[in-house]
């Protein structure tokens, strides 16, 4: 089966924030599907989530293996879940520490993040200015980050 690596990297980036346990949280990602008969929608008012998004790549060297993922983690609440926000904090709080053990740590990424026979991560990079906002009743705190590492078996696109 060839799967999309950009799905089996957002897997194993949920996979790591799964495992954080933080209660009453639901995480998505948007490459995932949904169990069979069930529908795919937002998390909208309803409890604090996460959802991570993996970009598709570009392929900026033809020949080279080597490549940077873009990707998001985005985390909501509804206010009237959390009316003051409060909620927000805690979540991110959690999450802003795997991060940072990602950034600092060549080997906690690796070793989070790689694919097997897919994808070696090589680091992590939290990108600055993500700017919380409300909006439409939800307090949102998008992040977005870089991925670097080593594609494996890839084969460049076509050249026409």
């Amino acid at each position: 089966m060839n799967e999309l690596a950009e799905k089996l990297i957002e897997r194993k980036v949920i996979d790591a924030l799964e495992a954080l346990k933080i209660p009453d949280v639901k995480i998505s990602g948007f490459w995932q599907p949904e169990p069979e008969g069930a529908v795919k929608t937002s998390n909208a008012g309803n409890a604090p989530g996460i959802a991570v998004i993996m970009a598709l790549r570009g392929y900026t060297s033809w020949m080279s293996p080597i490549t940077t993922l873009s990707g998001a983690i985005s985390f909501t609440v509804s206010q009237g879940v959390s009316p003051n926000g409060s909620a927000m904090a805690s979540v991110i709080a959690h999450v802003m520490e795997l991060l940072r053990d990602w950034q600092a740590s060549d080997e906690k990424v690796n070793k989070d993040l790689s694919v097997a026979d897919v994808f070696s991560c090589d680091g992590f990079n939290l990108d600055a200015g993500a700017v919380p906002r409300f909006a439409n009743n939800e307090w949102v705190i998008p992040l977005t980050f870089q991925i670097r590492g080593v594609m494996h078996h890839e084969q460049p696109p076509a050249n026409h």
